[in-house]
């Protein structure tokens, strides 16, 4: 049986108040060439409903060099004091 978009909707909601997201918090949705586009919209529309700050960011595919494949910079930062959004 197919999930409707607002059955999506809600366990996106579900997932992100399962993550104490509040409302002015910044949500960064991470994309890339093989994410759905329907899971990524309902992902952004449901942080926007609860009041979140809400952006898209599309991660380019990675070298195989590295590894399992994953690209050596991910989790460098430019910004000289930012911090984990784990609290």
């Amino acid at each position: 049986m197919p999930v409707s978009d607002d059955q999506k909707l809600a366990m996106w909601r579900e997932v992100l108040q399962l993550c104490r997201v509040k409302p002015g918090q910044n949500i960064a949705v991470l994309t890339g060439e093989t994410s759905l586009t329907a899971n990524i919209d309902m992902a952004m529309r449901a942080s926007a409903a609860l009041g979140a700050r809400v952006c898209r960011i599309d991660v380019p595919p990675g070298d195989a060099g590295g590894a399992f494949g994953h690209r050596a910079d991910v989790g460098i930062t430019p910004l000289p004091h930012a911090r984990l959004a784990t609290s």
